[in-house]
């Protein structure tokens, strides 16, 4: 009875503050051990105050190990997901609000996976505040349809890592609902630039792997949040 009223008391006391303006925060970018997955999340605050706080991290953290493991690309699918054994990330969310005395919401979520040895994922996290927050974030999935050698892999990864430092640097123009065009665009303007930098690699190596690569196809997933 007394977790149910202090449970309810929660509740209140996030929809009490639910109207308020959350224009701080942090995101949070995790990658499996194998490098084949990872997830980004957006968390929002009040205030940087609050963003600096060691209890709303360690929620955001663990936000972020829930989601990884989830899957998740959707915020709802996310608050209905366990956070520990007797409450779901958004129930979290509802006591975090009431103990930090912030609104305090769950903006965005998104997962990407590859098939290990075709490709490689790259991400860059700015204004670091730990491991894996920061208050920008990007990851760049690039996949093939063949799998890849070391050195091709190799040049794949740098290739993404170059890539999600400078998605963060250009300052991207959308963040959501992004034109379908500049989406084709963007992706064939990336798909080409990799596939140069595989075939430049390739051809310092042997004609036979440079023939190899120009066959691969490769699949581009870009993600920003800030």
């Amino acid at each position: 009875a007394a977790t149910e009223w202090l449970r309810k008391q929660g509740i209140a006391a996030a929809a009490k503050k639910s109207g308020r303006d959350t224009s701080d925060g942090l995101v949070a970018l995790l990658c499996n051990p194998q490098k084949s997955a990872a997830t980004l999340l957006e968390v929002s605050s009040e205030t940087d105050f609050v963003a600096r706080n060691e209890t709303f991290q360690n929620i955001v953290t663990k936000l972020a190990e829930v989601a990884l493991a989830a899957k998740t690309t959707d915020i709802e699918s996310l608050k209905a997901v366990p956070y520990s054994d007797d409450e779901t990330a958004g129930e979290a969310m509802i006591r975090a609000t009431a103990t930090i005395r912030e609104n305090l919401a769950l903006k965005e979520v998104d997962f990407v996976e590859i098939k290990e040895g075709f490709g490689a994922i790259g991400m860059y996290i700015h204004n670091k505040r730990g491991d894996i927050l920061g208050t920008q974030a990007s990851l760049v999935a690039i996949e093939s349809s063949e799998e890849m050698g070391e050195k091709e892999l190799d040049s794949v990864q740098n290739l993404a890592n170059s890539l999600a430092i400078h998605l963060v640097g250009a300052q991207a123009m959308y963040m959501n609902a992004i034109p379908q065009e500049v989406i084709d665009k963007e992706r064939e303007i990336l798909s080409e630039a990799a596939k140069k930098e595989m075939e430049e690699n390739a051809q310092q190596n042997s004609k036979q792997v440079s023939y190899n690569i120009k066959a691969v196809s490769l699949y581009i997933h870009v993600l920003l949040m800030r």
